[in-house]
């Protein structure tokens, strides 16, 4: 049934000294765990002397199938605050002997950094059903994209290997990262030369962040500004970065004007607050306006002047625009009748109904131009010009008084002289 032996008796022939007795073990399917044993015992010899050892003892061990090892799962996915994740290996049958699995890792977390291991195999204790290594997790501070620890059993010992043979543990990243900028706003003189502008993230990020920027506001990019980008590139493991606003220091005479620089959708970052930046330019440039001399009244004359100046060392080329002359209509026969400026006749008319706003009444002379009207600071000849007003009739300082208003294009106020 379990067995069987050679012949007995067993004949050791002359010249020689040993004989083999040959056993056959007959395999059976009884899996009891339990050892049988086969006792042959020599009995007495001829031509011999029996001698210890008389008995030898077979011990034939029960065969058990190996069994299957496999993970329990093929995967899971927790918090990176969770600190441990525990990976379980299964047996499909238990076995009178340790099974021994080693692992193979893989995956985007890195050890040391991301995680750490209890073991690098996996042991199931003799006849037990299964065993475990811990994943221990590192929480850090550094926003990043979900990682993976990937185990993949070896050649195991005492089993063969089964499905799934590969465990993926996802690290679910638990930081939340936004970019906002570090002020809301800022105001610098056009002579500053530049502005700069920063935006920041809320965590350490692993990878980079990219911010498009809209520009708007009254400033006009290219004439009042250029920028060094139209948007923020955070590197990986920075907190923040720049990008220069370059001033544009014209000479020209204007109101203050804004850049209103607008976050549009951040790239691996969510948007914070606040996500506009105004920058206010302040115009550097001093309007200097024209001047007016004393008003030159001649008694027993038709004619009264001043002189109109534009010589302030910043001043800018400026035109007369308008006129207002006021007098006083005594005698009634005492009209206005031409305006000379700077040696050009600019005006003439018949206006004896003051005051005269020119050129509302009748209109500059035909054939003459802004530029007959203009004050060049830069021109000792025409930076200042005489204007002389003529009447149809003598002034009498005793019975008249007269003012005159001079407006112009550059948005100077008005400026008056005169009285008497």
């Amino acid at each position: 049934v379990n067995y069987t032996i050679g012949a007995s008796p067993v004949f050791i022939p002359y010249g020689q000294v040993t004989e083999n007795i040959a056993v056959t073990i007959n395999s059976d399917d009884d899996d009891d765990d339990t050892d049988d044993y086969i006792v042959v015992t020599l009995w007495t010899p001829t031509e011999a002397t029996l001698v210890a050892p008389s008995v030898h003892t077979i011990v034939v061990t029960d065969t058990v199938p190996l069994p299957t090892v496999s993970f329990t799962t093929g995967s899971q996915s927790e918090a990176e605050d969770l600190s441990v994740m525990t990976v379980v290996a299964e047996l499909d049958a238990p076995y009178p002997q340790d099974v021994v699995v080693p692992l193979g890792l893989g995956g985007t977390a890195l050890q040391g950094e991301d995680y750490s291991l209890s073991n690098t195999q996996i042991v199931i204790p003799a006849n037990g059903s299964s065993g475990s290594i811990d994943i221990n997790v590192i929480d850090d501070a550094l926003d990043e994209e979900d990682e993976t620890v990937v185990l993949a059993m070896g050649t195991p010992q005492n089993a063969i290997l089964g499905s799934p043979g590969t465990h993926i543990a996802t690290i679910v990243d638990d930081e939340t990262n936004t970019v906002a900028f570090t002020f809301e706003s800022q105001s610098k003189t056009e002579d500053s030369d530049s502005m700069t502008i920063t935006a920041q993230l809320t965590n350490l990020s692993s990878r980079d962040v990219t911010v498009p920027l809209n520009f708007s506001g009254t400033a006009t990019q290219d004439v009042d500004y250029t920028t060094s980008s139209t948007q923020f590139v955070i590197l990986a493991g920075s907190l923040s970065e720049d990008i220069l606003i370059e001033l544009v220091n014209d000479t020209i005479i204007e109101p203050d004007e804004t850049i209103i620089v607008t976050m549009g959708t951040p790239q691996n970052a969510g948007i914070g607050s606040p996500s506009v930046h105004t920058a206010l330019i302040s115009d550097d440039d001093v309007l200097a306006c024209p001047t007016l001399s004393t008003l030159g009244l001649y008694a027993n004359s038709p004619k009264l002047s001043l002189t109109v100046f534009n010589t302030h060392p910043i001043a800018i080329p400026v035109v007369v625009t308008g006129i207002t002359v006021n007098w006083s209509d005594s005698p009634p026969q005492q009209k206005l009748q031409s305006v000379n400026f700077g040696g050009v006749n600019i005006w003439s008319g018949n206006d004896n109904n003051p005051p005269s706003y020119l050129p509302s009444e009748g209109g500059w002379v035909p054939g003459t131009t802004a530029a007959d009207r203009q004050l060049d600071p830069g021109n000792p000849a025409t930076n200042r010009k005489d204007l002389v007003f003529f009447f149809s009739e003598n002034l009498d300082l005793a019975f008249s008084n007269y003012f005159v208003t001079v407006h112009f294009d550059n948005g100077c106020p008005p400026v008056s002289t005169g009285g008497g």
